[in-house]
């Protein structure tokens, strides 16, 4: 997954990566912690599954919180 970019866009979830970009769907499964966070991502088309952990030192501190932030209204 080096590399990918995951986008949220108009109310709806997209993995950016070297092949293009698809829209994905968030499993329940995923987890939010300000420690961790675990992506359950789903294709929408081709039901392909992607899991990812993103660690509190995988990436900007703010850019975690948004995600984090973004992940807690998604659930709501």
């Amino acid at each position: 997954m080096d590399g990918s970019v995951l986008i949220w866009e108009a109310g709806e979830w997209f993995l950016q990566r070297a092949g293009g970009r698809t829209s994905v769907l968030l499993q329940p499964a995923s987890l939010r912690h300000p420690w961790v966070i675990y992506l359950d991502l789903r294709e929408t088309y081709t039901r392909k599954r992607w899991r990812l952990w993103l660690f509190s030192d995988s990436a900007d501190t703010e850019l975690l919180r948004q995600l984090r932030s973004r992940l807690t209204l998604h659930k709501a």
